[in-house]
């Protein structure tokens, strides 16, 4: 197929071959709130609040956090919703955040936290993501725990510099059926995770904007927010417990290339990362099912 080469070259980067083991976890991509809490007003901390709109963090947020709109990292191209935005307005955001090579940089939200792990899925497309972290528990957490807050946002700071490397862990609806057809052709290269809900994947609830219920063939079902301890204190599971939900506990090297995608590409970037959390190399079908079941020749499957 035209983009076999192509993918081969993305399955060498997804999972380096001398893995023989499960990897390590990245526990520095993770932050507690107490971290946060103990680090206010550092110079070269940056924290991101991340929502559809403005309501709550002008009420209140994270003292010195900046607000990021959920559309600068979530947008219609091409007629497909929730894609990420061109690199040259990626860029142009996160500059505009303060965001330097050397910033700390902290993303949350005021659910469950797939709205920061959008962002910070963008802010590691641009290969910037090194100091990058969640804060553990979002909005919901810091509100319980009372620490302080603000409603009045920081004044404006320098502009970032940054240089983009973009990394190949997003891929589009051609090699996606590349992913599918080599995996039914015997090959078993990838698992696919469908971050929906159970009944979008099933087929039982198609879900906004869908008109062919039901999931891409060989995907599981790994709600993200099974991956947290609750929605009102969205902290993330232990990490044997996440391997066991993910089905990863007993994984061969030749069988640990991942993709993740959900309706329209934030669920599945809260499955993304996740899975870069437990130490894995996943990929992200940024498209996701609401533009793969609008293709009438591409398959889909359902669970009865």
């Amino acid at each position: 197929m035209r983009y076999f080469i192509l993918l081969t070259a993305l399955l060498c980067w997804a999972i380096p071959a001398t893995t023989y083991e499960l990897p390590a976890p990245r526990a520095e991509m993770l932050r507690s709130t107490d971290w946060v809490a103990e680090r206010l007003g550092q110079e070269k901390l940056v924290i991101v609040h991340v929502a559809e709109d403005r309501t709550q963090y002008d009420e209140a947020h994270v003292p010195g956090a900046r607000f990021l709109p959920w559309s600068a990292v979530a947008q219609k191209r091409n007629g497909v919703i929730g894609m990420l935005p061109p690199t040259e307005e990626l860029v142009e955001t996160f500059q505009d955040l303060g965001i330097d090579a050397d910033s700390t940089v902290v993303f949350y939200d005021e659910e469950g936290g797939f709205r920061a792990a959008r962002a910070f899925l963008a802010l590691d497309y641009l290969g910037a993501s090194d100091n990058a972290a969640l804060m553990d528990g979002h909005w919901p957490l810091w509100q319980r725990e009372s620490p302080p807050v603000s409603d009045t946002p920081p004044p404006p700071g320098e502009p970032g510099s940054m240089q983009p490397s973009l990394r190949p862990f997003v891929i589009g609806v051609n090699m996606m059926q590349d992913v599918v057809w080599l995996n039914s052709s015997g090959h078993e290269a990838y698992h696919l995770f469908d971050a929906r809900p159970s009944e979008q994947f099933h087929g039982t609830d198609p879900g906004d904007g869908i008109e062919r219920a039901g999931h891409i063939p060989g995907a599981a079902n790994v709600f993200w927010q099974e991956t947290v301890k609750s929605m009102e204190e969205p902290v993330f599971r232990s990490v044997p417990d996440l391997l066991a939900l993910y089905g990863l506990t007993d994984i061969r090297p030749h069988a640990a290339q991942i993709v993740t995608y959900c309706r329209t590409g934030g669920q599945g970037a809260h499955a993304y990362f996740t899975l870069r959390y437990l130490g894995f190399h996943p990929v992200l079908y940024d498209g996701s099912y609401i533009e793969w079941q609008s293709h009438p020749h591409l398959p889909v499957s359902q669970v009865e």
